[in-house]
């Protein structure tokens, strides 16, 4: 989304091993407004922050959501909330999707 030919991309580390960060592979899905505020490695560290507060607090769920999905969205909206507090002077649109490891 947004302008991503001025957007970089970044990558779990080569001395990981997938198995030890299952739990936290999640992709950040954004338009510009998110960028202007939060450079790549901020915005995974903001959100992985703000997933671990997310599992411990009293969430109230949507019609249909899971406990992990409500997670991130509380996630998404945090993103979005915190870059606005930045003045990023856009609009500014999230997605937290999580990843999952799966046996082929």
């Amino acid at each position: 989304m947004g302008e991503i030919e001025h957007t970089s991309w970044t990558s779990i580390g080569l001395d990981e091993r997938l198995e030890d960060v299952a739990e936290k592979v999640f992709a950040i899905i954004a338009c510009d407004g998110l960028w202007k505020s939060f450079t790549n490695v901020e915005a995974v560290t903001y959100a992985s922050e703000q997933l671990e507060v997310a599992k411990k607090m009293d969430i109230q769920q949507e019609p249909n959501e899971t406990r992990e999905i409500a997670e991130l969205r509380i996630v998404a909206e945090r993103l979005a909330s915190e870059a606005v507090r930045r003045k990023c002077g856009d609009n500014v649109s999230v997605i937290v999707v999580k990843l999952e490891l799966i046996d082929c």
